[in-house]
């Protein structure tokens, strides 16, 4: 009888002691989380970055040279020279007006001019001839001044013809209307067979080739704008694409109703794609950050109130307390705790510890540039060549840089 007890016993013990190879053959219970099997993470490299900070606004692009082009003679309309919308060279012709009686007018007043200068020529000869006679005692004082009286009454004469002339001749060069600076020619307002008065407008010239944008901000930024700030716009009809400009004008006052500062910036438009008229989205940069050590955001792990990165040295994963900086898409600036070229793990950290080893199952070169164009409003990670940025998380209102760390 105790024989038979003491049998069932040890078949107990034997059963218990399988289960237990069994669960550490498949490493379950705790063996795993400090038994040393390493965890598998996938892993990037911190690099370094130019971190651009900007601000959101909403402006107006218009031509910085826009003439409204008017007749300055009376005529009748004989050609047009132009298409419209098409671009026109400075000085190139416009329309022509008839201008057979302003040539008509232009002869007469030449040939007037020329009866002038031939009697002041002749008076000058007299005066000349006279003088002597006067030395002399020839003639009378009476007489020599009477001739020199008549002298310079026909040398005024010929000036006076001389410059009706020339008004003739403008107002025949007037007839040939002509562009006053190259540009894009609007709609015109005449048709050939018009006749046209003295100040008609006709059409507009727009010198679209560089643009300026007027937009305002947040006084709060006044101090962080100034002329040379570079910035960007895009606008609905060529949507996804931003066009590099520069601040050129930073109002000196606030705008007392609004609380915001006023500002222009030109943007190069040499081909012709950015409207004058059109709404812009316009994304000024305040501040460029050289050498900011940038991180993937996957990788900043919040725990307790902190802001931790696990970094991978000799195998293990150390926790690494840090401070955010700016944020932006996808990535975020580290103020303190890692730096570039630490190995920091980007998947997998949620299951770490400090001091646990890992496994790298696959790993970045480093933090991608995103070299698609953003949305406006970004602070952005961006190579110091580049000129396009991300979008950030901004804590304010308009300004694109993250509150939360610092910088």
């Amino acid at each position: 009888m105790e024989h038979r007890r003491t049998g069932r016993r040890c078949a107990r013990a034997a059963g218990v002691a399988a289960v237990a190879v069994a669960i550490a053959a498949c490493g379950g219970g705790g063996g795993a989380s400090s038994g040393g099997q390493a965890l598998p993470v996938q892993v990037t490299v911190a690099s370094l970055d130019t971190l651009s900070v900007e601000v959101d606004a909403v402006g107006t692009l218009q031509a910085q040279s826009e003439a409204e082009v008017a007749s300055e003679v009376d005529g009748t309309v004989s050609r047009i020279a132009f298409t419209e919308g098409a671009r026109v060279a400075d000085g190139g012709l416009l329309i022509q007006l008839d201008g057979s009686k302003l040539r008509s007018a232009y002869q007469a007043a030449r040939a007037s001019a020329e009866q002038a200068r031939a009697q002041e020529e002749n008076l000058q000869r007299q005066v000349e001839r006279n003088r002597g006679l006067l030395d002399q005692g020839a003639i009378s004082k009476q007489a020599f001044d009477d001739l020199q009286s008549s002298y310079d009454a026909a040398r005024a004469q010929l000036d006076q013809s001389r410059a009706n002339a020339a008004l003739a001749r403008q107002q025949l060069r007037d007839a040939s209307i002509r562009a006053p600076f190259e540009g894009r020619v609007g709609e015109r307002t005449v048709d050939v067979g018009d006749y046209v008065r003295k100040g008609d407008p006709l059409l507009t010239v727009t010198d679209d080739d560089t643009l300026e944008v007027r937009f305002t901000v947040p006084e709060s930024y006044a101090d962080r704008v100034s002329v040379g700030s570079p910035m960007q716009v895009t606008t609905p009809s060529v949507s996804g694409r931003w066009f590099d400009g520069q601040v050129y004008f930073v109002s000196p006052t606030v705008d007392p109703q609004t609380r915001s500062v006023a500002l222009k910036a030109v943007v190069p438009n040499p081909d012709g794609e950015l409207r004058a008229g059109s709404s812009a989205d316009v994304r000024l940069v305040l501040e460029r950050r050289s050498g900011a050590v940038v991180v993937p955001e996957a990788a900043v792990v919040p725990r307790q109130g902190e802001s931790l990165i696990f970094v991978v040295r000799d195998g293990k994963a150390v926790r690494t307390p840090v401070r955010v900086g700016y944020r932006t898409p996808g990535r975020v600036e580290i103020g303190a705790g890692i730096s570039a070229g630490d190995t920091i793990v980007t998947a997998g950290q949620q299951r770490l510890q400090d001091g646990m080893p890992v496994r790298i199952e696959s790993s970045g070169a480093g933090i991608p540039t995103d070299t698609t164009s953003p949305a406006p409003g970004s602070a952005a990670a961006v190579p110091d060549t580049a000129s396009t940025a991300g979008r950030s998380g901004p804590p304010g209102a308009g300004d694109t840089a993250a509150a939360e760390g610092g910088g």
